[in-house]
């Protein structure tokens, strides 16, 4: 993706309202920076070279008396869900990892702090699973030193690479196949399904006229959110691709 927005940094074109959320996440860092106690660290930029390459990362804050390093995040509410996500994970480590090359010691906590922007007070408690604040604090396990020096190492490998592989799933943020409930004149699944048959036997169980609608899988960040999805093979068959017509049983 990186290789990409470098080959066609010209030719890329977005739409500034998209970068709204990006905006605000920014104003979000400034604001929380000044409000940041004198013994932290914040917003520091840390280097370190590996396989002939300069490495940076900043992180947004480390308090050397709690022993955390966090990252802040504006972002849905969805980040939630499932414990935490593997890119926020992987970017907890590697600055972890820088910071300690660079001479910072004691870090034992790694979090995300989620600030939802998608967050509505009415659906607490409403809702299964809705967070209970608009603020949410993520722990991340801590890996051992070598498991994220040789992440590192392969990362810098795969963009090192003159033809890097396509995106992984996990990468393109790919939801798998799901079979919705929907009730006769709704607008809204009942519930959605990842096997047909579970999906088929719950609309047996509904009045006259439930049906069961295909929604195919679908790779959220091509379709929605990559910018040089036009400049990539797999993007670019996906974003060519004939809509599918889905099926109801």
């Amino acid at each position: 993706m990186r290789q990409l927005q470098l080959k066609h940094k010209d030719a890329i074109v977005e739409d500034a309202a998209d970068r709204i959320f990006s905006l605000l996440g920014q104003a979000t860092h400034t604001i929380l920076e000044r409000a940041a106690m004198d013994h932290c660290i914040v917003e520091k930029r840390f280097f370190v070279e590996r396989l002939g390459w300069k490495i940076s990362g900043q992180v947004d804050l480390i308090d050397p008396s709690e022993g955390l390093l966090c990252d802040f995040k504006i972002t849905s509410r969805h980040v939630t869900s499932g414990g935490i996500k593997p890119e926020h994970q992987q970017q907890l480590t590697l600055n972890k990892l820088l910071a300690e090359e660079n001479g910072i010691t004691g870090i034992t906590r790694l979090e995300i702090i989620a600030i939802l922007r998608d967050f509505s007070k009415m659906r607490v408690g409403r809702e299964k699973d809705y967070p209970k604040s608009q603020v949410a604090v993520i722990r991340s396990p801590i890996w051992p030193k070598e498991a994220a020096e040789a992440f590192l190492i392969e990362r810098i490998k795969a963009h090192q690479n003159p033809n890097p592989p396509l995106c992984t799933p996990e990468e393109r943020w790919q939801r798998g196949e799901k079979f919705a409930v929907m009730k006769k004149g709704a607008k809204r699944a009942i519930k959605l399904y990842d096997d047909a048959k579970d999906a088929a036997n719950h609309v047996a169980t509904l009045p006259s006229g439930a049906k069961v609608e295909v929604r195919p899988s679908e790779p959220l960040r091509c379709a929605h959110y990559c910018n040089v999805a036009q400049f990539c093979s797999f993007g670019k068959q996906w974003l060519n691709r004939k809509p599918e017509t889905e099926e109801n049983t």
